[in-house]
């Protein structure tokens, strides 16, 4: 099993270098909203790490879907949140 915390931490600073944002963003903080991504940065960022899943680890995965952004407490609200929902969409695909 990955540990996607380590993983998703090292591709969000890669998204903000990419972007022309601070390298070292305060990872405390939440993803969107004040201090982080606006709404189209955030899409932005998710569908970053849908390809970068599948670049890196071969697996096809849709996270903004109706599961994601209707869910009354959002899962990418953190990063801790985000790599849990992750692994939880992952061994969901694999049951299926």
């Amino acid at each position: 099993m990955v540990d996607w915390y380590p993983w998703l931490e090292k591709e969000y600073r890669t998204y903000r270098l990419l972007r022309g944002m601070s390298e070292d963003p305060n990872l405390g903080q939440p993803l969107y909203g004040q201090g982080g991504l606006d709404s189209f940065g955030l899409v932005d960022f998710i569908m970053h790490i849908e390809d970068a899943l599948f670049r890196d680890y071969q697996r096809s995965l849709v996270l903004a879907d109706h599961q994601g952004l209707a869910s009354a407490r959002s899962p990418f609200r953190t990063l801790p949140a985000m790599a849990a929902y992750l692994q939880a969409r992952l061994d969901e695909s694999q049951q299926a």
